[in-house]
């Protein structure tokens, strides 16, 4: 019967003879909120990824500062810094990030170790002349890439101690 009425029914009701499902609105406003979260989740990753590249330099570059401090600390113990090397160092090129092991490549990451002059510490003559303490700083010097229109920023970590020269 093409009357939209059921076939038997007594009484000439219409039927909803509509069928469960979701209509192409539903499909299409569906699909715009995944596409909305989606993108909302890669811009976090990729947020997340940069961040997490900012902190395995940072952790690189600690590494690299300990390391030349400990160098710098066990020379200072053993009495063989030369009178030159009281005034400051040679600024020291280190690599703290290179994902493909090549220098020229753009995205390595390259850090600059500097040195203070080391000075002879003491309360008066007396105590710098028999119980002198050497006063050894350092710092290290990188750039990473930030900000929105693409720029570099400038990261410096700085280590500072105290060494008594072993008699």
């Amino acid at each position: 019967t093409g009357s939209g009425k059921p076939a038997g029914e007594a009484g000439g009701r219409w039927q909803n003879t509509r069928k469960r499902g979701f209509t192409l609105i539903e499909v299409l406003v569906g699909m715009l909120m995944i596409a909305i979260a989606s993108v909302g989740l890669m811009l976090g990753i990729v947020y997340g990824r940069a961040m997490l590249r900012n902190n395995m330099i940072a952790d690189r570059a600690l590494q690299e500062l300990s390391n030349y401090m400990e160098l710098w600390r066990g020379r200072l113990h053993a009495g063989i810094v030369g009178n030159v090397e009281w005034s400051g160092g040679t600024p020291q090129k280190v690599v703290l990030y290179s994902p493909t092991r090549d220098p020229e490549d753009p995205t390595t990451v390259t850090g600059t170790i500097y040195r203070e002059p080391i000075h002879k510490n003491g309360t008066d003559d007396f105590w710098r002349k028999y119980f002198p303490y050497y006063t050894l700083e350092a710092y290290i010097v990188w750039e990473r890439p930030g900000g929105a229109d693409g720029g570099m920023f400038e990261d410096t970590l700085r280590l500072a101690t105290s060494v008594i020269p072993f008699k």
